[in-house]
């Protein structure tokens, strides 16, 4: 029995279906395309130089749902998608951080 695009009746995304918490097609263009540039933008964040504040925050907040004030997050970082996930304010996050935020 092979899973269906849509569930009779059922328009939605299949990115609407993930964040439902629904069954979904992960190999689906939308989804790939995010999770693609989740990985270019952590790629660039994980080889950002430390003295480059800035920058750094630039890569999170271009990467994750929202980032707070004074927060850091020490390299490695992993996520599948980042957009969400939201960090507080005055937070720190130490080396080697996997978040898996599919749903």
């Amino acid at each position: 029995m092979g899973f269906p695009d849509l569930v009779e009746g059922d328009s939605r995304s299949m990115r609407e279906r993930m964040l439902a918490g629904d069954l979904y097609r992960g190999a689906d263009s939308e989804l790939e395309a995010e999770m693609r540039q989740a990985m270019v933008l952590t790629k660039a964040f994980n080889d950002s130089d430390p003295r480059d504040a800035a920058g750094r925050r630039g890569l999170l907040d271009q990467l994750l749902g929202s980032v707070g004030a004074e927060v850091e997050i020490r390299p490695p970082l992993h996520v599948d998608y980042g957009s969400h996930l939201h960090v507080g304010a005055r937070t720190f996050i130490n080396y080697g951080l996997m978040a898996l935020d599919v749903a």
